[in-house]
């Protein structure tokens, strides 16, 4: 899966990897709908809340020939120290093409059920200088442009899988999935080795479809530590998230770091989709 936003998230130091579209595409992608259960393992003690809980729902749809979308819904309920409960709702819709040159986003959150964020993002690479460019409709409208080194969520993981696969250990990328307005991110992906996958871990539905979906699949460990660009990559990430990232794409449990709370994701429910084929 991608990893979208920051609520979520997902050049490398040592080794500098460049791939073609077809290099970065030729990972076996699997379409899928998947929801996750959400709790929070870790609170600092100086913050105003003593527990989180929610759910995250995520879907991928599509193909290498009409590009991929991604929709996501990330709902999380804050239990306060003082006064009542609180809750934060994103949700998202996407397309990015194959190519790695095209982005198109969607974009609402509200707190306590109230609108806070509602932007449409739309990215083009220019046929004749190649910049990246880019339009923010909504309040207020902004056009801007990204590093021309930039890459997109999903085509990100495309790249962090081909790697894996390479034996690469660690990877910087400049990353920009729209949530930021009209900033990119400076990524910083450690991959571990490959690690063999036990049986089906239980016979809950989720698990029985999910073991099925990776069966015969590699994994690699990985971390992804997100920092502003300029930021010193040796300093503490903004926000880090860390998962097993199987070659089809699938994820079956996220570790989710803020700095000032930690959350784990873990499987409720999987739903394999079919494969939408070219032409």
């Amino acid at each position: 899966m991608a990893l979208p936003t920051k609520k979520l998230k997902l050049s490398f130091a040592i080794l500098t990897l460049s791939f073609t579209t077809t290099d970065v595409r030729a990972a076996n992608w699997t379409p899928h709908r998947a929801v996750y259960d959400l709790v929070s393992t870790k609170i600092s003690k100086d913050q105003n809340f003593s527990k989180v809980d929610g759910r995250f729902a995520y879907e991928i749809t599509g193909s290498a020939c009409d590009g991929w979308s991604i929709s996501y819904r990330f709902l999380t309920r804050y239990d306060n120290t003082q006064g009542p409960q609180s809750t934060f709702d994103s949700q998202s819709s996407s397309w990015e093409n194959d190519a790695g040159s095209e982005f198109r986003l969607n974009y609402k959150s509200y707190n306590d059920g109230k609108i806070a964020r509602d932007i449409k993002v739309d990215i083009a690479q220019d046929e004749t200088s190649k910049k990246l460019l880019g339009k923010i409709k909504g309040e207020p409208p902004k056009d801007f442009e990204l590093p021309s080194e930039t890459v997109f969520p999903l085509f990100h993981q495309f790249k962090i899988i081909k790697a894996a696969q390479e034996g690469a250990t660690i990877d910087t990328q400049t990353i920009y999935d729209g949530v930021e307005d009209d900033k990119a991110m400076r990524l910083v992906t450690f991959i571990g080795k490959n690690k063999d996958v036990p049986g089906p871990a239980s016979n809950k539905e989720a698990d029985v479809k999910f073991d099925k979906a990776v069966e015969g699949m590699k994994a690699y460990p990985v971390t992804m530590s997100y920092f502003n660009l300029g930021q010193n990559d040796n300093g503490q990430p903004i926000y880090q998230s860390s998962f097993k990232l199987f070659e089809n794409g699938l994820v079956k449990s996220i570790e989710m770091d803020y700095l000032t709370h930690k959350l784990q994701a873990s499987l409720f429910s999987f739903e394999p989709l079919p494969v939408e084929k070219c032409g």
